[in-house]
Parts: C-alpha cells; structure tokens; sequence
C-alpha cells in the first residue's frame, strides 16, 4: 500500500519475521512507513500508549493549546541567575553577582558547568556536587550533593529530591521501540499538543525536546526515551532552574563526555570525565 498527499508519504509493508531497523528490532506484523517514523499499523489510528505509567505526571497535558508559562523563579538577591538557595547549595555569595571574581556571573557559571564559587574549578569537581550514574540504563549527570537519591523500579525512575523546600527532579526511562526522535514520541503520546510550544534544546549533543515552561525535557537514545523532569513542588517557586540547566548541561550516556560550556574560561586541569566527585551508582 502507498498513499501520498503533497510533501509527505506513506507506505505500508508486513514482515513475516522480525528483523533488525537501525538500533531497534521490529517484531513479525504489519508496519506503516513515513518520511518520520515506522509504526506498527495497528496503532496508526491513535497514539500509541505508554508502555510504563511514570510515578509523576512530567508530560504536558494533551489538550494544550495555550504557551505554558516558565515558572517565577526564587529569591535572587543579586541578579545573578542564582537564587539565593542555589547560593548556599554550591558556596558561592548572595550579594556578590560574580562570587569568585572571575568576570562571569555565578548563574552563567554553573549552567555553563562550572563551581561559581572557584575560578578554574569544573561543577563536577565542586566539594558541593557528586555525580549520579545509572548503571542499567547508561547515563550520567552531576547534582547537588546534599540531595538525597531514590531509585524505582531498578533504576528506571529516579527521584532526587530537596529535603529543605521538597522541590525535586525526576529521570524517568521509557521504551521507545521504534527509536523515534524526542519530539516524534512526545507528539505521538500528546497528539492534540501545538508543537509549536515546544522548545529544542541540545542534551548530551543529541537534540532534545522541551515544553515551553522549560521544566521538562525529552531525550531519546537508542530504544530509550528518558525524561527529565523538575517539580517546584506545593511552593510553586522555581528555587533550583539553573541548577536544573546544569544537569542537562552534565548529561552524559555511555561512551560520550560533556560538550565545552559557551563561556571561554581556563583549561581546568582534568578532562572532562566526571570522575572527580563523589559519584551514587545504581546498577
């Protein structure tokens, strides 16, 4: 079967065996095809459902028609693009917009991936962070080491939480069979979402997807999709945004290493490796 309006096409095509596609193996049935994705044709009249039901709810309702609203962002005494909580967390000083005198801002500093409070130091090398690494699913990332780590279901959720303002961040895995791109899956979950509310940002030099409020982002690898999350909590005050950046910025799967910051500053002495901070493993 072949259909094509103008711009785009279909093809529809049954294996009576599965078989490798790319990174994933398409299991024996009948499969539609478009310049975007392979999809099974039973599922080509609707979304097709999440194989998991997250513990959270990070995905952006699907009626949306409206730009959701980027959260207000905490106390901030010095403009820096740190709240005055994220001070305290990583060292720095609330009334010093530059606490370590190096002509960067601390916020730029850190969402750039580096300590605010040292002039050469990377964030992972800060006495103030430590670097998760799930072992079963092949990602890494830096986080505020004061945070308390919880693993669900084997290292397919992991919650990391706040213990002062109960704010927290979610990484959630999802199967993605397929291996469809970040914004394909997300539209194929929320099929009535504009899509031109979301946002592309860069995570581990792969293109991902954000919502408008940038408090959730999409990543696709492989077979996996994973969603990174973060919930201001009941306060409804963002007291940890760039800190959130900075996990993005740190993301790393497998086999790769973290992307120079846009900010030039002096070579640190280490390379990028993540390795010198102490680092939670899940297996």
């Amino acid at each position: 079967m072949y259909t094509a309006t103008e711009g785009t096409f279909q093809i529809g095509f049954a294996l009576e065996e599965g078989t490798a596609w790319g990174v994933t193996v398409l299991p024996k049935g009948k499969y539609l095809a478009n310049p975007t994705a392979i999809i099974p044709e039973s599922s080509a009249n609707g979304p097709v459902a999440p194989t998991s039901t997250p513990t959270t709810q990070p995905a952006t309702p699907e009626n949306q028609t409206e730009n959701p609203k980027p959260p207000t962002i905490g106390l901030d005494s010095d403009n820096d693009g740190l709240t005055d909580v994220e001070e305290s967390l990583y060292h720095a000083v609330s009334t010093k917009v530059d606490s370590d005198g190096d002509g960067y801002k601390d916020g730029e500093e850190l969402i750039a991936g580096y300590d605010p409070a040292d002039k050469i130091k990377r964030i992972w090398q800060a006495t103030t962070t430590a670097v998760y690494r799930n072992q079963a699913y092949g990602y890494s990332f830096i986080y505020p080491k004061p945070w308390v780590a919880k693993s669900i279901d084997d290292g397919k959720e992991t919650l990391f939480t706040d213990s002062n303002t109960n704010e927290f961040f979610d990484v959630l895995v999802q199967d993605n069979p397929l291996g469809l791109s970040a914004i394909n899956w997300y539209l194929r979950q929320n099929p009535n979402v504009n899509p031109n509310l979301l946002t592309t940002v860069t995570v581990a030099n792969l293109p991902a997807t954000q919502t408008a409020d940038g408090l959730v982002t999409y990543v696709s690898s492989g077979s996996k999709l994973f969603i990174i999350s973060y919930n201001v909590g009941v306060g409804k005050e963002a007291n940890f945004f760039a800190t959130y950046k900075m996990l993005l910025k740190t993301w790393q799967f497998s086999g790769t290493t973290t992307s120079a910051p846009a900010a030039e500053k002096p070579t640190p002495s280490s390379t990028p490796d993540q390795t010198n901070s102490s680092s939670t493993s899940e297996s």
